[in-house]
């Protein structure tokens, strides 16, 4: 049986994107995270600038429940949508720190 690699974004003590608390992430700019359903891949955002600063955005998905499935097998890390949309009108010119 082959062993497959488990991806950065399904592990939830990582993340992808540098900012690894809630207020790194809003010093960035930043607003959102995902929250993904790992039994059925459902994706939402969610909105962090009401949550404590010190919050690890790897330790989100545990204050979740999967709205379809039910499941709370999730994981949470910063939003790539949020961060191609501020790519695409120049606020990342690849200097900026992630």
């Amino acid at each position: 049986m082959k062993t497959v690699r488990q991806q950065p974004w399904n592990r939830p003590d990582q993340v992808v994107g540098g900012a690894h608390t809630v207020g790194q992430h809003l010093s960035r700019g930043f607003s959102l995270v995902e929250i993904w359903c790992l039994p059925c891949h459902r994706m939402e955002h969610i909105a962090v600038h009401d949550l404590p600063l010190h919050l690890r955005i790897g330790e989100l998905w545990r204050r979740h429940r999967c709205s379809e499935c039910g499941g709370q097998e999730l994981a949470s890390r910063v939003s790539v949508s949020e961060m191609k949309a501020f790519w695409s009108v120049g606020m990342l010119d690849g200097r900026t720190p992630l």
